[in-house]
């Protein structure tokens, strides 16, 4: 709210993709609805409260050092971090993920993306998938990982009553799976979930951007400034 007054935008759309779907849908639990136009929750994190049988063993151990030992937590993630960067961009990794890219690109039609040179595509990856991230160091990675598989996030998913909340999310996702999803999509009031059939956490992207059109649309933000 305070960026919005601050650089004069009356009313706004709220998209959260991936770990961010969670506090889109806090903004639409807690913002006025004069000021939100829409909500929008692409490949979003899930609430915890679904079930943890949905969850694989990584992220529950992850959640239980998170919680219980935060700074081992965070020093092992630097450290793995630094690898796999170092690891991915090595020659050999990057001829074995550019075939994984090349077979992706045969199902689909090709974009400016996908004309791009096997190692200008990788780091654009590797830039928003760990650099990103961890553009800070560990410890807000931590904290997410704290906040995300919290079973109380300050609200019920009944009570988020904003009107409809979009969602978007891939059948094939491993990070959050389409029952939790389909949970939440039935607890919110205005729930619409598109599923994707075959996609996954990481072959979403390509619907980007007709997502983000669609919030536009829902918003009626079109002809705004």
């Amino acid at each position: 709210m305070e960026l919005a007054e601050a650089k004069g935008i009356g009313r706004f759309s709220v998209c959260g993709l991936s770990g961010g779907g969670p506090f889109a849908l806090a903004c639409a639990y807690a913002l006025p609805k004069s000021k939100l136009a829409s909500v929008g929750l692409f490949a979003s994190a899930p609430q915890w409260e679904a079930g943890i049988q949905h969850v694989d063993v990584s992220r529950r151990l992850l959640r239980f050092f998170a919680v219980n030992y935060p700074n081992l937590l965070g020093g092992a993630l630097n450290a793995l971090y630094r690898s796999i960067r170092w690891l991915i961009l090595t020659r050999p990794a990057i001829k074995r993920i550019g075939k994984w890219l090349d077979t992706e690109d045969s199902k689909h039609p090709p974009t400016e993306e996908s004309k791009k040179p096997h190692p200008e595509r990788i780091q654009d990856l590797v830039n928003i998938f760990l650099d990103e991230p961890f553009r800070q160091g560990a410890d807000g990675t931590v904290h997410k990982a704290k906040l995300l598989s919290s079973l109380d996030w300050g609200f019920k998913l009944e009570d988020v009553s904003f009107g409809k909340v979009l969602m978007w999310h891939g059948v094939k996702d491993t990070n959050a799976t389409i029952e939790m999803i389909r949970y939440m999509a039935e607890r919110v009031q205005g729930g619409e979930l598109t599923e994707f059939e075959g996609e996954t956490h990481y072959t979403m992207w390509k619907h980007v951007e007709a997502a983000l059109k669609r919030l536009v649309d829902e918003g009626g933000l079109e002809d705004s400034d």
